[in-house]
């Protein structure tokens, strides 16, 4: 994963006790200058490999199965283009109006399809789930998909959705996906 970046940085050129100690050279500029223009998205990138190491980890000691690395480099890759994506917007940042993650009604008498997908190994899921406004689940669909290139997953995802949506008859219906790229396009 590491070597995919394009900052072209070898490990064995620094030296590290522990953890902590990468973590500290990492934030205090050792490895990346802190006054580079691209610091900030080395951190992010940095943060987004520890944060797959840590999920493959827990997939193994759980599960019992590993992912393919391929799909932890298309993963890595579409969460980085996300966040550029976020990041170079035309938003005022510090005027962000951040909430926690949570699930929020539609107003009556729309309903709410929720679509997203999960990775494992060489397989995925795509999953839709509708509901109403008081956050009662009145349809859902979940599709095996055979591959693992993220983006492709998602619009299958949002397929699903679609699909949900023309079986019932609702009359006022919203899709919601958390994939940036998709929604945007």
């Amino acid at each position: 994963m590491w070597f995919t970046s394009s900052w072209g940085i070898r490990i064995e050129q620094f030296r590290f006790m522990d953890i902590k100690d990468w973590c500290l050279k990492l934030f205090i500029g050792k490895v990346v200058p802190n006054h580079n223009s691209s610091f900030n998205e080395f951190l992010l990138f940095a943060s987004l490999c520890v944060e797959a190491i840590w999920i493959e980890c827990n997939l193994i000691s759980h599960d019992n199965g590993d992912t393919c690395v391929v799909t932890i480099i298309h993963s890595l890759s579409m969460q980085l283009q996300n966040y550029r994506q976020v990041l170079s917007s035309d938003h005022d940042h510090d005027q962000l109006n951040i909430h926690p993650t949570c699930w929020l009604p539609p107003p009556p008498p729309w309903i709410k399809i929720n679509v997203d997908v999960a990775i494992r190994n060489d397989v995925a899921i795509a999953t839709a789930v509708a509901r109403d406004d008081q956050g009662t689940v009145l349809d859902a669909y979940t599709s095996v998909v055979q591959l693992t290139y993220p983006l492709v997953i998602e619009v299958a995802a949002m397929l699903l959705g679609i699909h949900l949506t023309r079986e019932q008859y609702w009359p006022k219906k919203v899709i919601e996906s958390d994939c940036m790229q998709l929604v945007n396009m």
